[in-house]
């Protein structure tokens, strides 16, 4: 069964697993929080693009330097991404209310409207110019680690999964327990999950009717 974030992004994990390790941070943090945490640290590249882009329009930069300041900021991301790094609180926050906005339907059309009345058309391509180049160069990279983790574990492991594998140990190293993501046996049983799968059901039933057997 694969799972799925509050917006949408698909962790192919199996469910026993991913409710083992959230388990092991229950009550302190609900499987809401993990889920969220995930789509913080998978949107880095996206936010820190974004964020670069409204930089660099605010210090009045040119084509060329708002450009590259998409592709370096969206770099930066990845690098923040692929290591599972935060780098201050506030930057959670701020992330959260990205990943809203970013889950709601047809969202991108109507901003892309406004910015292209506000700043123009050029500045609005040289952005999505720089996101695809942000893309070209950072999914070989993700492919070849898909493959070689493939390879030796028999597990496919995208960055979804593993921006939740990094989001478990974000707030088991908070909260001062093991980060080792190795399951025993015993805590795959559902009896150890199950009040955690429970309590997301409750509190957040459009999220679990995401849930596929897939």
């Amino acid at each position: 069964m694969a799972i799925f974030t509050p917006t949408g992004l698909k962790i192919r994990l199996p469910m026993d697993y991913a409710f083992a390790l959230m388990a092991r941070l229950y009550p302190k943090v609900s499987a809401f929080r993990v889920l969220k945490t995930t789509e913080v640290i998978d949107l880095q590249p996206s936010f820190y693009a974004s964020l670069a882009f409204v930089l660099a329009l605010m210090f009045h930069q040119g084509y060329l330097a708002s450009g590259l300041s998409v592709v370096l900021g969206g770099g930066f991301g990845f690098t923040l991404r692929r290591f599972g790094l935060v780098l201050f609180p506030g930057q959670v926050g701020l992330a959260v209310l990205y990943s809203y906005i970013g889950g709601i339907p047809f969202i991108y059309l109507p901003i892309a409207v406004v910015l292209i009345y506000f700043i123009g058309w050029k500045f609005v391509l040289i952005y999505l110019i720089a996101r695809m180049i942000i893309w070209l160069v950072t999914f070989p990279i993700e492919i070849t680690q898909m493959r070689h983790i493939f390879k030796d574990t028999r597990m496919a492991m995208g960055t979804s999964e593993h921006s939740f594998i990094n989001a478990y140990r974000i707030h088991a190293d908070h909260l001062g327990i093991s980060t080792d993501t190795t399951v025993a046996p015993v805590e795959l049983e559902e009896a150890n999950w199950r009040k955690v799968y429970s309590g997301l059901a409750v509190n957040w039933p459009k999220v679990v009717s995401r849930f596929t057997s897939e």
